[in-house]
């Protein structure tokens, strides 16, 4: 499930750090999604016009190597970019901030631990049968999770 989140926010995002190999037509429509996603943060016709941009003032400023997004941001703010591209700025510190874990993964770590305690909390059970029941138990929880997460 993390890794589906993760490749959901890579193909969300991908527009900010691989402009360098879209064409302006796919750039435009991916500038556009992820606009509208967040309308509220950023300026969808000015985005446009910033992603348009940008390509060139790379090749000028930054050469022909590839930028990860925390490297292009940093770039922005050295260059003094950043009141040039103001959209792109808020998009990647968006992307570099957002969470990619999966609460249910955590919850299921949760049950297992409250699981754990309730089985050591039960007396008048021997130390073989409380064994027997935590290793059943962690297996089914690892078993649960491995197939609810595949």
């Amino acid at each position: 499930m993390r890794c589906h989140a993760v490749k959901c926010i890579k193909e969300r995002f991908d527009v900010i750090w691989n402009y360098l190999d879209h064409s302006a037509a796919v750039t435009d429509q991916k500038v556009r999604i992820l606009a509208t996603q967040y309308c509220k943060d950023v300026d969808g016709e000015g985005f446009v016009n910033e992603m348009r941009h940008l390509p060139f003032v790379h090749s000028s400023n930054f050469g022909k190597e590839k930028l990860l997004p925390l490297d292009l941001l940093n770039k922005f703010y050295d260059f003094k970019l950043q009141e040039r591209f103001p959209n792109a700025c808020i998009c990647l510190r968006i992307l570099l901030t957002i969470s990619a874990t999966v609460a249910s993964a955590e919850r299921s770590f949760s049950k297992l631990k409250l699981s754990k305690n309730c089985l050591r909390a039960t007396s008048g059970q021997s130390r073989v049968v409380y064994r027997v029941l935590s290793s059943s138990c962690i297996l089914n929880m690892k078993r649960l999770f491995i197939l609810e997460y595949k």
